[in-house]
């Protein structure tokens, strides 16, 4: 295709979305709903990701020193922890620290701990919470057979729960994205072939007069293109605001500390405009060309 005769499908596309309002206005319209239901889940979809993935990293890795631990024998595992790639967090606890939280725990009962030594009472414990809590087994053997460790500890039966749940999450998310997708190209198609058929007459008499199926549906795709692109900024528009506000209102003041918690506007709002744009402009050309196929054989 020509410089020139691209040119002329280009302004004769921006010129049809402005010259039939009704048929836009009705496909963006469309479009924007699908696309802003398809943003909505993948805002729900990363923030119950998130969610999960935090949650499935609060049981802690208990870690016991035997009771006669030498001091270079805490060191080593202190640095052990301190290297290790699957570690996100640890935590020392002294006989001490662990004595003073023993005595916290009992309460008013306390006072029958007072002629002990915490030293000999209680030994130097780690706690520690992983990276990916799917090698929590191969962690916990690997810190059992170090020097000075008694015995390795986590909570299996919530764990095991937990990176089921997130391993769900993520599924769910592929199978309710693929499922919306369609949706959004099948009405979004129907939407656009409504648009092409009022017009059928329009390009009977383009081919008739010798034009060809290029020229004809060119305009047509970028047509598509420009609808789907507005209604991809409308959409983002709407998702990105509401869930800006449901951010700041709801959840941005809760503890740093909490495994419920929001994922943040910006970290969101690239990946919801691309999908949403790229999604927006593909089925709409896609559907314009489709469309206007049929109605080029005459």
């Amino acid at each position: 295709m020509k410089l020139s005769t691209l040119r002329q499908s280009i302004r004769d596309g921006v010129r049809n979305v402005v010259r039939h309002p009704l048929v836009t206005i009705a496909s963006v319209t469309t479009i924007a709903m699908m696309l802003v239901l398809i943003g909505t889940f993948i805002i729900f979809s990363a923030n119950a990701n998130q969610i999960a993935t935090n949650a499935s990293q609060k049981p802690p890795v208990l870690i016991w020193m035997e009771y006669g631990a030498t001091p270079e024998q805490v060191d080593a595992i202190d640095n052990v922890l301190k290297t290790n790639t699957m570690v996100k967090t640890y935590q020392m606890q002294t006989p001490a620290d662990n004595f003073a939280q023993f005595q916290s725990d009992l309460g008013k009962d306390s006072t029958i701990l007072a002629a002990y030594d915490s030293s000999s009472l209680l030994p130097y414990t780690f706690t520690v919470q992983l990276t990916d809590t799917s090698e929590i087994e191969i962690f916990t053997k690997k810190m059992e057979g170090l020097l000075g460790v008694r015995k390795v500890e986590y909570s299996q039966p919530v764990t095991e729960f937990l990176n089921k749940a997130r391993n769900a999450v993520n599924v769910g998310t592929l199978i309710v994205f693929i499922v919306l997708c369609g949706i959004a190209l099948f009405i979004i198609s129907n939407m656009v072939r409504i648009a092409v058929f009022s017009r059928a007459e329009e390009i009977g008499i383009m081919k008739y007069v010798g034009a060809t199926n290029w020229y004809i549906r060119v305009p047509y795709i970028i047509e598509g293109s420009l609808v789907g692109l507005i209604g991809a900024v409308f959409a983002n528009i709407i998702v990105l605001f509401i869930y800006s506000l449901l951010y700041k209102s709801v959840l941005s003041g809760q503890a740093s500390v909490s495994f419920i918690q929001m994922v943040p506007v910006s970290n969101l709002a690239n990946n919801v405009i691309l999908i949403n744009t790229l999604l927006g402009v593909i089925v709409g050309a896609g559907g314009s060309a489709l469309s206007v196929r049929r109605h080029v054989k005459v």
